[in-house]
């Protein structure tokens, strides 16, 4: 008997939509696990974008309707998180998603494209909370904490699937090390957050990050995973 298609979430926005249908439709077509994608859009998305996301294949657009007053309400008790959350689109991420979703799903970034199959993504059972990985990238971030204990510190977050950090947890990260720079808060947060946990890292044959004038063939053979910044 086979088991129903994993729920995996994604946050699209219009200024990366052609880019993030032709990455999320690649993973559609190289990914063997069974999931169906659900779409939220960082509140920019037309409805015409919408009705096109659909067309990928097991591709659901999630109503939105009401979002941004509950992300107000559930942000009212945390005034650093709500301050960043405002000139921070990464947080979207860490606060809209489980909204929709609930504390703990399955998510994966818009700007990752697929060259070739794989499987065990999305998995049904794990022991562990999952966490994408790239040592080439983040180990900057043992150096900006002083933090008492294990120190995940290895974790880009275009994937993960597990319980997300809580508001609280944000709150107190963002309270102590205000000044990070915005490209590596959402790190931050999971990592500090994590620190006592065990977690699974998913290396996806190292996640290759490409330079701007980096010719498509130097890294065809991994994901690309482009960093693009939805707003």
């Amino acid at each position: 008997m086979s088991s129903a298609p994993k729920p995996v979430w994604t946050l699209v926005g219009t200024s990366t939509f052609d880019a993030a249908l032709i990455c999320l439709g690649s993973l559609r077509e190289f990914c063997r696990d069974s999931f169906e994608l659900h779409i939220l859009s960082d509140g920019t998305l037309t409805p015409e974008q919408k009705n096109e996301s659909t067309r990928l294949p097991g591709t659901h657009v999630a109503n939105d309707d009401g979002l941004r007053e509950k992300v107000e309400a559930q942000l009212a008790g945390f005034p650093v998180l709500a301050e960043t959350y405002r000139r921070n689109v990464y947080l979207k991420k860490l606060v809209d998603i489980p909204i929709v979703a609930g504390p703990a799903c399955c998510f994966i970034d818009s700007d990752i494209l697929f060259f070739r199959p794989v499987s065990g993504l999305f998995e049904t059972t794990r022991s562990h909370d999952r966490i994408a990985e790239d040592r080439s990238v983040t180990p900057g971030l043992r150096d900006l904490l002083s933090f008492r204990g294990r120190l995940h510190g290895y974790l880009i977050c275009g994937f993960m699937d597990g319980t997300f950090p809580s508001l609280a947890d944000a709150e107190r990260t963002l309270g102590r090390w205000r000044d990070t720079k915005n490209n590596v808060v959402e790190q931050l947060i999971w990592a500090v957050a994590k620190s006592r946990q065990s977690l699974e890292y998913l290396t996806l044959d190292s996640i290759h990050i490409p330079r701007p004038s980096e010719p498509i063939h130097a890294f065809r053979p991994s994901p690309a995973h482009f960093g693009l910044h939805l707003t």
